[in-house]
């Protein structure tokens, strides 16, 4: 999904004249640190939302009490209605160490969290692997990284700001560019689709034999990696495996002992199998996955392809 972020620097906006560029969402400035307040946000929002663009908002963090922030970000947005995930940007260190911002960053997103808002944490590349390191597991990420085709990372991303020289129509000057998964949504925005008007059978946390919340976090993983359907499109992250989930499974690569590396992939796969995430398909998983072949009545290979694939997320 194609989107932009903003400011009061970007000056009068023809939201009209953006949505018929192609852009979907726009994040807007809201706050920063404890006291300031974008002076256009309220009308950046309105003007967005009347054309019906999809709407987030960021708060820029800075080195204050991070849930003194978080409330100054809630109090200045709240009966605003989002279409996507509240940010946090995260991008200057202002004198802190590494585990001062993250420690920030935890709190901060912590207590919206407490307050019913989904968030993700946008940074740079370069600011992710110096400060973030340990963050990645943690949270959805937006990357913002520029002249390259995706981010330098080997952790799932639902966001990527590409430029921060671009042109759209109805903008005068740079504005920022975005690509977003439909995992920016929030759960309440975006698909109307729901478990009772289709026809899916759900019982206990199983949706047609496999397991909901697997196949979500599976499907988090795929758009984080950039997989799309066979129709180009990232996938609806619904907790169902169904026909456009398969296609775009169907691209992970084949987990195995020799000729793979995929940390995010890896990472994910031991952790269906309660082993510590360590980036490293090594002998143990080897080991594990060929009894959990054997079990099942697959071929005992060791490789994790799309009939193995299936049968993990039929696991409890």
């Amino acid at each position: 999904m194609k989107g932009i972020d903003i400011y009061s620097g970007q000056g009068n906006i023809d939201f009209n004249k953006v949505k018929n560029d192609g852009i979907e969402i726009v994040y807007i400035k809201a706050t920063e640190g404890l006291t300031y307040t974008d002076d256009t946000f309220k009308n950046f929002y309105n003007d967005a939302k009347s054309v019906d663009l999809k709407v987030g908002f960021y708060h820029f963090l800075r080195n204050n009490n991070p849930v003194e922030e978080a409330k100054h970000f809630i109090n200045v947005t709240n009966g605003l209605e989002v279409d996507c995930r509240y940010a946090i940007d995260v991008e200057v260190v202002l004198g802190q160490t590494s585990d001062k911002i993250l420690n920030n960053v935890t709190q901060f997103a912590n207590y919206l969290k407490s307050n019913g808002k989904d968030i993700v944490v946008y940074t740079y590349t370069s600011f992710l692997k110096e400060y973030l390191k340990s963050i990645n597991n943690s949270f959805q990420l937006w990357i913002a990284e520029y002249g390259v085709k995706s981010p330098n990372i080997n952790v799932p991303y639902i966001g990527f700001q590409y430029s921060d020289s671009g042109s759209v129509c109805g903008i005068n000057g740079e504005v920022d560019l975005d690509e977003f998964s439909e995992s920016i949504l929030l759960r309440n925005a975006g698909s109307n689709l729901t478990l009772n008007n289709c026809n899916i059978q759900s019982i206990d946390g199983f949706v047609n034999e496999y397991n909901f919340h697997k196949v979500k976090s599976l499907q988090e993983l795929i758009n984080g990696l950039g997989l799309k359907d066979d129709s180009g499109n990232s996938l609806i992250v619904d907790g169902i495996f169904g026909e456009l989930t398969e296609q775009a499974s169907r691209k992970l690569p084949i987990a195995q002992v020799t000729g793979y590396h995929n940390d995010a992939y890896t990472d994910w796969i031991e952790i269906q199998f309660n082993q510590k995430p360590d980036h490293f398909f090594g002998k143990v998983m080897d080991n594990i996955i060929r009894e959990f072949q054997r079990l099942k009545g697959l071929i005992v290979d060791g490789k994790v392809g799309i009939k193995t694939l299936k049968e993990i997320l039929k696991q409890p």
